[in-house]
């Protein structure tokens, strides 16, 4: 047998393997997608509506109402300070208005650190693939729920603007002590309306969603500092601010509504009941939630 001979039936044998490997994967994806798609939820329009939820009730043993969660209402995204926006959007996805629902880069980052990685597993999320998440599914890391989340991403970026998807993001995300949305973050926290936010408050609101219990400012003032510190680098690097207005943004007293004190501080209890919620299989919009469920 020559040589060319030899090396045509390897070659022959090498374009069969890539052939059979990529058909076995195809069909693998396939099978995923009816799988994800299979009862996926109808994203409700105007997307605004995810908002539209009744307060959600919590009672002691013997009966008596001790927390009202929700019933709030949506700030508009023109009435919000223009520095919680620049804030919010250099430490979640400082790239939403370029990419249509996800991040390549980041996604291909992601899935390498998690592949190759031994124990870690990286996120990858985008504002809109977050605004998915919270709204539809149980916060379980499995490899179907993420991608029934990135289906419903791209839905989500088809269907309505980015202003209106950023609009309905900041009105639904929790910042801790019950609050949820930056109009009742604004308020709870500093006393104030979400357009009349400075740098510095803006700065430390945007750190809270990390973990709203850790970097709980009322109860750790100084690890919310530190996470405010974080974004506001993160401004900076993303050309947002100047090191100069980060440096006085970070060094810049916190005036904490006082009132808040008095309010209920330690957020365990809530955050526990709120998980418990949230990890309920669910596959519709939230406002057709039951306030009584909990």
């Amino acid at each position: 047998m020559t040589v060319s001979l030899r090396l045509f039936r390897a070659a022959t044998a090498l374009i069969y393997l890539i052939v059979t490997v990529g058909a076995l994967v195809a069909m693998g994806l396939f099978c995923l997608f009816l799988v994800a798609v299979k009862d996926l939820p109808q994203v409700p329009e105007p997307i605004g509506r995810i908002n539209d939820t009744p307060g959600t009730e919590i009672f002691s043993a013997d009966g008596r109402r001790i927390l009202l969660i929700g019933g709030r209402e949506t700030v508009a995204l023109d009435d919000v300070s223009y520095a919680f926006i620049q804030a919010i959007l250099a430490t979640e996805d400082h790239r939403f208005w370029e990419h249509r629902g996800i991040n390549k880069l980041r996604t291909v980052k992601a899935l390498w650190i998690t592949l190759f990685e031994s124990g870690k597993v990286q996120g990858a999320s985008t504002i809109t693939q977050q605004l998915a998440k919270n709204l539809f599914f149980s916060f379980e890391r499995t490899y179907i729920r993420k991608f029934r989340e990135l289906l419903v991403a791209l839905q989500i970026e088809a269907q309505f603007s980015k202003q209106e998807i950023l609009e309905a993001y900041i009105n639904q995300i929790p910042f801790g002590v019950g609050a949820y949305g930056i109009g009742e973050a604004a308020r709870t926290f500093f006393g104030k309306s979400a357009g009349e936010l400075t740098l510095v408050e803006a700065s430390l609101l945007a750190g809270l969603p990390k973990s709203p219990t850790r970097y709980n400012p009322f109860r750790y003032p100084d690890r919310a500092r530190a996470r405010q510190q974080v974004v506001l680098q993160r401004m900076v690097t993303t050309g947002m601010i100047s090191r100069e207005e980060a440096t006085d943004a970070g060094t810049a007293p916190v005036d904490l509504r006082a009132q808040g004190r008095s309010l209920r501080v330690d957020s365990y209890f809530l955050d526990a009941v709120s998980s418990s919620r949230l990890k309920r299989p669910c596959n519709r919009a939230l406002p057709s939630w039951n306030p009584r469920w909990i």
